[in-house]
């Protein structure tokens, strides 16, 4: 690990020292929205908070852009890519150094508002420092709602964000209660991540911040929405399109680790029988027995069937080559199914 333009000695400047906020941000070639990230933390009214970038061993020319952005940044070189759950870990490291108060997880492609830190600092406040809270999650293009709160299914136990529609937002209390917080921006005190501890770098990607979340309820800690906290989220910025094989992988792989972990026996026993079934449907209209679509394995086809195998057979952390090979060559666009996913 390389802390860059810093020594050890020197990570708490007079900066640092009055920082009460470190803004987590993991970025894997993608400099370009970490360094927007960071000018729409320049504009917030909240002025107590330093950024923590950490670099997933990018490929491309990311840390000669970040290296420079300001004397609130910390660089943070990782020579593998440990995944968003990993890359939180690290970075938390340096937040225990800095001796901040509160930590809040951002996405590199989020951005928020001038409002927004201050927000949640005083959301916290009000509640005694004594829960995980999260911003209202809206799409950048065009300002559509994406999240404001989860519940879990019952017949899974798995949270489901309730469904975007402004009017339920605006139903809502100051203090949305909500059974997970979206990982895009995550925020609580260092008093609950000391108690609850690192995230499973099991996860990698995705179901992190759910199993974290769920992690916290069992010890007694409460999750909610901050109503007048917003962030801007472009999403799918670095595993692509919802449905793609990427998504498709982790989110498969993972869910099953998420229910096995938090689940009840009989939410188990149902969701590996209707993965099962999935599973034959995806089998059924790959041997052409299905009118739904033309024969043959999808990209993302074989990219839940790895995730299933790889959930058998105990391998978590990063997918294999394979599943990477599979996003480069699935179509780049963003499929109608996205869309409806996104407006539903």
């Amino acid at each position: 690990m390389i802390v860059s333009g810093r020594s050890s000695a020197a990570w708490a400047s007079s900066r640092d020292l009055k920082a009460k906020v470190a803004v987590l941000l993991i970025n894997w070639n993608g400099w370009r929205l970490s360094a927007q990230a960071y000018r729409s933390l320049l504009k917030s009214d909240f002025r107590q908070w330093v950024l923590i970038i950490v670099d997933n061993a990018s490929s491309d020319d990311s840390l000669v852009h970040l290296r420079g952005l300001g004397p609130e940044v910390h660089i943070i070189e990782s020579p593998t890519n440990l995944g968003f759950s990993g890359g939180c870990n690290l970075a938390l490291e340096t937040a225990e150094k800095l001796g901040v108060e509160f930590v809040f997880f951002l996405n590199n492609d989020c951005t928020v508002t001038p409002s927004t830190l201050g927000a949640l600092v005083s959301a916290s406040d009000s509640l005694r420092n004594n829960a995980i809270l999260g911003a209202v999650v809206r799409y950048s293009d065009d300002g559509a709602l994406q999240f404001f709160r989860a519940v879990s299914s019952s017949t899974s136990g798995v949270p489901e964000f309730e469904q975007p529609k402004e009017e339920r937002l605006s139903a809502q209390k100051d203090l949305i209660e909500s059974d997970f917080i979206f990982g895009a921006a995550l925020f609580a005190p260092m008093s609950i991540v000391r108690s609850v501890g690192r995230f499973d770098e099991r996860f990698f990607l995705n179901y992190e911040e759910t199993d974290w979340c769920y992690r916290a309820k069992k010890k007694g800690f409460s999750c909610f929405v901050v109503k007048n906290a917003e962030t801007f989220h472009e999403g799918s910025a670095s595993l692509g399109a919802f449905y793609g094989p990427m998504q498709s992988y982790f989110i498969q792989r993972n869910r099953l680790l998420f229910c096995e972990k938090h689940a009840t026996p009989l939410q188990l026993i149902r969701t590996y029988f209707k993965t099962l079934r999935d599973a034959q449907g995806l089998m059924r209209r790959a041997l052409g027995l299905s009118r739904r679509s033309p024969p043959g394995f999808s990209p993302r086809a074989k990219a839940i069937f790895l995730a299933l195998r790889d959930y058998i057979l105990r391998r978590f952390g990063d997918c294999p080559p394979i599943v990477r090979e599979l996003a480069r060559t699935a179509n780049r666009l963003r499929s109608p199914e996205d869309d409806l996913q996104r407006k539903s």
